[in-house]
């Protein structure tokens, strides 16, 4: 087979079934109800910033395909009372550009008990440009879509008041009490995502020693897979595995998650 025609197949697959770096963002939702227990640890700290690298695996094929970064800031909400300013911003790499380029923004404000008050995602992420903003009212989410969306106008999205967006669900996942949450428990969770409430959860695997292939770095982790939303370019089920570390900062070290065709891993390079 020639290598254009290699080449061109490889191509035509990976578009239609690997991971982007857009949806990392869909990585670490762990968004629960109410009555499931905080902790004081893993509370957001102003000034953060998390970057990631995103790798790809494919037999012997090996691509570092992209970057995320999150940060947090505080900010004050129009009634004076404390609130948090989430940022995630997702890059591909140039190389990775010539089939699925990203350049994503998710941006969220929400009260200090991490309640979503507003978030929007604009960006491109392969042939779709997203520009979409949801604002939290009684009812449910007001979402808007922005003159350079692919879709036009407005929708009303019903909710409870449960789901939280992806940027406050990153961050209310890291408060959850882990050490009283028995090994296998599942807890409950809704995240808001492309116009639609999602009900999932999380399964806790309990506590491991995870080794930076990198740095060599040790470190003592809580463990735990989410269960994927069907539609994504994740496999739909628990195939996806995340570690955060066990102590006061409760930082998302390593993700792990099997796709269509493939594996993705995603790393914490930097912290402060």
């Amino acid at each position: 087979m020639k290598t254009s025609t290699l080449s061109r197949r490889l191509s035509e697959t990976l578009k239609n079934k690997v991971l982007h770096c857009g949806a990392f963002f869909l990585v670490l939702v762990a968004s629960t109800h109410g009555g499931d227990a905080l902790s004081q640890t893993g509370l957001p700290q102003s000034g953060e910033v998390l970057e990631y690298e995103i790798t790809y695996e494919w037999g012997l094929i090996y691509l570092r395909a992209g970057d995320v970064t999150f940060s947090v800031k505080d900010t004050c909400l129009v009634d004076g009372s404390k609130g948090w300013h989430f940022q995630g911003y997702g890059q591909s790499k140039s190389w990775w550009d010539w089939f699925y380029h990203v350049n994503s923004t998710y941006t969220s404000i929400a009260t200090e008990a991490l309640s979503p008050l507003f978030f929007s995602r604009v960006g491109i992420e392969g042939s779709h440009e997203y520009d979409r903003s949801y604002s939290a009212n009684a009812q449910g989410f007001f979402l808007k879509f922005g003159a350079n969306d692919e879709r036009q106008g407005s929708v009303m999205i019903e909710g409870d008041g449960m789901a939280r967006d992806v940027m406050s669900a990153v961050h209310w996942c890291r408060q959850l009490d882990w050490n009283h949450v028995q090994v296998s428990s599942v807890i409950p969770m809704e995240f808001i995502l492309d116009g639609a409430v999602h009900s999932s959860h999380v399964r806790f695997l309990g506590k491991r020693v995870w080794k930076h292939p990198k740095t060599q770095e040790v470190h003592p982790c809580i463990v735990f897979k989410p269960l994927l939303v069907e539609g994504t370019v994740f496999k739909a089920g628990e195939d996806m595995t995340i570690y955060v570390s066990d102590d006061e900062r409760r930082l998302p070290l390593f993700i792990e998650t099997q796709l269509a065709v493939g594996s993705a891993r995603i790393y914490l390079v930097n912290h402060p």
